[in-house]
């Protein structure tokens, strides 16, 4: 496996994965906050459930 850095890699596909995985992830969010779903995400080797608030009208009911 190369150690160069995405976005200096010759093949324009393999430059773009970084930004379509990142847009990828914003759009997961927005559904998972949309549909009141926890998503399960790894940051630096943690395993960790982001959750989104609920809005006013659904902690009313």
């Amino acid at each position: 496996m190369s150690s160069i850095p995405l976005d200096l890699a010759k093949d324009l596909e393999v430059r773009e994965v970084e930004a379509a995985l990142l847009r990828a992830a914003k759009q997961a969010r927005a559904y998972a906050a949309q549909t009141h779903t926890a998503i399960i995400v790894v940051r630096n080797g943690q395993i960790i459930k982001e959750t989104f608030p609920v809005p006013d009208e659904i902690k009313s009911s």
